[in-house]
């Protein structure tokens, strides 16, 4: 593998510069922060091309990767594009020695991503996957509250997308091309997880619901799904539950959080909309009373002192679910919403 004495000897290109978020822009302009030279542009829009080279005169711009490959210096390319076309474009990169930096889903099948790493193996280069939330303030300041030990050990962690308005009429709504709700949004709440826990998934699973906004989408029987739940629990016993639902809210009877042991962290709820039936609680096919975003990291308390006391309904020994961790006795928390 090739090693650089310094960023500015890293040759960089995107491929994909559409105007969706502007992300080919956004992630060239943060390598070139990182100290990164970038140097080309791959896309199939031609006007977006004109739009690059105004946006960073003197790049090179190419109608294709392989013309790009095959007229640039490129050392690391970066694939913003549709998710089903991942996998195809980076094996392209790999098997020519390029390193490659995919913008999440990595890709859409186990099958694409095993031979993705293998061609880079074989090719002695890297293979990644962008996770462009890594980042958020409030997974930021949940890791640090989480290492001041504050809550405790994990046990739960409950992630929330969500919005009541039907799919667009753009790529994304398309289960073929997405990969589904999971792929696009699931990424995102299963990484904060993974910042969160220091530990292994061992398994996943999950159920999705469809059917709601599909006849009334361009996309129809290929819409992605109105929502999808997966559950990952950890070698450390903590479990990961994802609630994703960016296209309709579903029913929601419990805070989360409302059944941790000794505590809980919520990470910045945001309003993200409601629905129609805004007096309703929890919500339904109808709307909801609040769409959040929110993550909740639940703990318990492990003392080796301690005395058993009444369980709570998870089966689990402990006081009431619904107490907060507060400095000295926990206080009871009035119970909402159930």
């Amino acid at each position: 593998m090739r090693r650089f004495r310094h960023p500015k000897d890293i040759h960089v290109g995107v491929v994909g510069y559409g105007d969706q978020f502007n992300m080919g822009r956004a992630y060239l302009e943060e390598m070139q922060q990182a100290g990164m030279t970038p140097v080309a542009v791959a896309e199939i829009d031609s006007s977006r091309l004109d739009t690059a080279r105004k946006e960073f005169p003197g790049i090179e711009t190419y109608s294709s990767l392989a013309r790009m490959l095959k007229g640039s210096q490129v050392d690391l390319v970066t694939i913003i594009t549709p998710h089903n076309t991942h996998a195809r474009l980076a094996l392209q990169a790999l098997r020519a020695g390029k390193h490659v930096v995919c913008e999440k889903p990595l890709a859409i099948t186990t099958a694409q991503c095993d031979a993705m790493i293998a061609a880079a193996r074989t090719n002695k280069v890297i293979v990644s996957a962008y996770h462009n939330r890594h980042w958020d303030g409030c997974i930021r300041e949940a890791v640090r509250t989480i290492k001041t030990a504050a809550i405790g050990d994990i046990v739960r962690i409950e992630a929330h997308m969500g919005r009541w308005e039907p799919p667009q009429d753009w790529w994304r709504s398309s289960k073929s091309i997405s990969g589904g709700i999971c792929y696009d949004w699931g990424v995102h709440l299963l990484e904060y997880s993974l910042q969160l826990i220091d530990s292994e998934i061992v398994e996943v699973s999950g159920f999705a619901k469809s059917g709601f906004w599909a006849p009334r989408t361009a996309w129809k029987d290929d819409t992605i799904e109105d929502e999808g739940v997966p559950r990952s629990p950890f070698r450390r016993w903590a479990v990961g539950d994802a609630l994703h639902h960016a296209d309709r809210f579903p029913s929601q009877r419990r805070r989360p959080g409302d059944h941790g042991d000794q505590g809980f962290v919520p990470v910045q709820p945001e309003n993200m909309g409601v629905g129609p039936a805004e007096g309703r609680e929890g919500g339904g096919d109808q709307g909801s009373q609040s769409a959040k975003r929110v993550v909740a990291i639940l703990s318990e308390h492990r003392r080796a002192s301690r005395k058993p006391k009444e369980t709570n309904h998870h089966g689990r020994m402990g006081p009431p679910p619904h107490l907060y961790t507060r400095p000295g006795k926990p206080q009871r928390r009035k119970r909402q919403g159930h």
